[in-house]
């Protein structure tokens, strides 16, 4: 995934353009729960009275949005980007919502910031009409916004006990103008807003996946707190990445398809005319394939990802079916903590979560943990420029050049590389277990993008080849009904989603056949990030076969651009692009 000059301020600048989020269809069992409210289920409950609507996605940004993890400062905030399903409201405007009677204690849960602004402040007031005083208006939460240029506009949460109802929802939007006349004002995003009862218990079963990023799979030897939880469940030995680097192994996880189908990845290899530098674009993935999340959106789950890698980004189109999409700082503690707050809000609906750890990647530089990494080596990689040789396209002989330390000095490195995941297994595996004795029914995935080579083969790193050391990768499931076992047969990792939803009783995309538990007759990984010696390996019957590296091979997906909001509000940041 190295694909960031060393500049502090260089941003990745090739984002996607989302389309309007299609709601999915009414859930009947999930509606009758919910009180039968939700906009991103049934877009006619809510009405427009003044000013305008639409169903989008609204974006927070930092000025660290798209930054490589290894340039972000330690004091930075915890969150770097928040991506979310939202309900876009011009100022001023007036939205209402009816909503049924109903016995016990609904909220209105939602989140606000300004969506779109060069300047300016809003009022925003949650005000309820009860039908059975005559659509008497009452006042439940306001917040006031105000967009501070250079400053992001945060997400300001709301949770608002309702009234018994029969009654009314009114939203308002509205900015103060002179002498009691209304001007106007920003876009004000509404996420997801919903109304739900929160004591109820959930008929389905909540789902967590857990992604370590380039955790090879003899790194498992390394976490035995990890180990010990799943040790309960099915094992995979011979689980094979799709992929060498994250797009595309991501792409794969929620689509179930190839790269070569899905297409988020890297464009073709070509040099600048001008420039004589590497073209290194990206590809989003595309938009008429459906996704894991999404099916969990339709089936009426709370949906959230918490991710800690650039090239997982809101431009990807991986955040489609998700209603919190969040980047958080390279820190497994903080990151943990985040997705645990949002685990423990989301009450009185089945959760579907996925949590993805940049631990073990580079820069190995494990946090100090008495008895696990106080005692790691000296750190050889740095005094070399690894970065900078990184954000360029080099031939496999230039980096296996590059790369060729001592052989003490690669020693340390692999050293600081396990310590990298004994330090992550210190703090993810009792999280996963604590996870999994409060919430036993929790189907629990626990699996990596890729691996990562440590002169298995000569070289370092990954991108570059496809080697076991990187293709190979942990791949674990825990759900009741699912005896303690190990599968030896080779799998593919694009099968994860279908096996998932066929475990968790939810429908699933036409086409999604894909088993786990089934011996698969060619097992591909494909697609590197940089040059290679060969584009891929086939694993089949006869054993594995090399596929040719053709430098024109290139994703398929659509190029990632911002949409306008985003543009301004990074450029009110300080960024541009190259």
């Amino acid at each position: 995934m190295n694909t960031f000059a060393p500049s502090a301020m260089r941003l990745l600048f090739l984002f996607l353009i989302p389309l309007l989020i299609g709601c999915p269809k009414p859930n009947e069992e999930g509606l009758t729960k919910q009180r039968g409210w939700n906009p991103c289920f049934q877009k006619g409950d809510i009405k427009i009275l003044s000013g305008s609507l639409r169903f989008s996605r609204s974006t927070q940004h930092s000025r660290w949005y798209g930054i490589d993890p290894a340039l972000v400062p330690p004091k930075a905030l915890p969150v770097l980007s928040d991506d979310r399903e939202a309900l876009i409201l011009s100022t001023p405007s007036h939205a209402v919502a009816d909503i049924p009677a109903a016995n016990g204690q609904w909220f209105l849960r939602t989140a606000l910031r300004i969506h779109s602004a060069t300047k300016g402040k809003v009022h925003c007031e949650i005000f309820w009409a009860d039908q059975k005083d005559g659509g008497v208006l009452t006042s439940l939460a306001q917040q006031e916004l105000v967009h501070v240029p250079g400053e992001p506009d945060n997400w300001l949460p709301l949770r608002v006990p309702l009234p018994a109802g029969p009654g009314q929802i009114q939203l308002v939007c509205r900015s103060p103008g002179i002498g009691g006349l209304r001007i106007r004002g920003p876009e004000i995003a509404w996420a997801t807003p919903l109304v739900i009862r929160e004591d109820v218990t959930p008929p389905k079963p909540d789902v967590v996946l857990v992604t370590v990023d380039t955790l090879r799979a003899d790194g498992m030897d390394h976490a035995p707190e990890l180990r010990r939880v799943l040790k309960k469940g099915v094992h995979w030995n011979h689980a094979v990445a799709p992929s060498n680097w994250t797009l595309p192994s991501y792409g794969s996880l929620f689509s179930a398809q190839p790269p070569k189908i899905h297409g988020a990845g890297r464009g073709p290899f070509s040099t600048h005319p001008e420039t004589g530098r590497e073209n290194r674009e990206f590809r989003s993935i595309r938009p008429d394939i459906p996704l894991l999340p999404e099916s969990f959106r339709q089936a009426g789950y709370a949906t959230a990802m918490f991710h800690q890698n650039p090239l997982l980004e809101a431009w990807t189109g991986l955040n489609r079916g998700f209603e919190q999409y969040t980047r958080t700082q390279d820190n497994t503690t903080s990151g943990l903590a985040i997705a645990q707050k949002w685990w423990e809000k989301e009450k009185g609906r089945p959760r579907f979560l996925v949590v993805h750890l940049m631990a073990p990647h580079l820069p190995y530089s494990p946090p100090t943990i008495e008895g696990i990494t106080d005692n790691l080596p000296n750190d050889p990689l740095a005094a070399l420029a690894w970065q900078d040789f990184l954000a360029e396209d080099h031939s496999p002989k230039e980096r296996r050049d590059f790369f060729d330390l001592p052989k003490e000095d690669k020693e340390k490195v692999r050293k600081r590389y396990f310590g990298e995941v004994a330090a992550l297994d210190s703090v993810l595996g009792p999280w996963v277990e604590s996870l999994l004795t409060v919430n036993p029914k929790t189907i629990l995935v626990f699996h990596s993008d890729h691996g990562e080579e440590l002169w298995d083969e000569g070289g370092f790193e990954h991108g570059h080849a496809f080697h076991s050391s990187i293709t190979q990768v942990p791949l674990a499931i825990l759900a009741e009904g699912l005896a303690p076992s190990e599968i030896h047969h080779p799998v593919q990792v694009q099968d994860v989603g279908p096996t998932l939803l066929r475990i968790a009783n939810v429908q699933a995309p036409r086409g999604w056949d894909g088993n786990l538990f089934k011996p698969t007759e060619k097992v591909d990984s494909s697609h590197p990030l940089f040059r290679a010696n060969f584009g891929g390996v086939s694993h089949t019957s006869q054993g594995i076969r090399k596929i040719p590296f053709l430098p024109s091979t290139a994703s398929t997906g659509p190029e990632p651009k911002l949409r306008p909001e985003e543009a301004r509000a990074l450029a009110e940041l300080g960024y541009g692009g190259d």
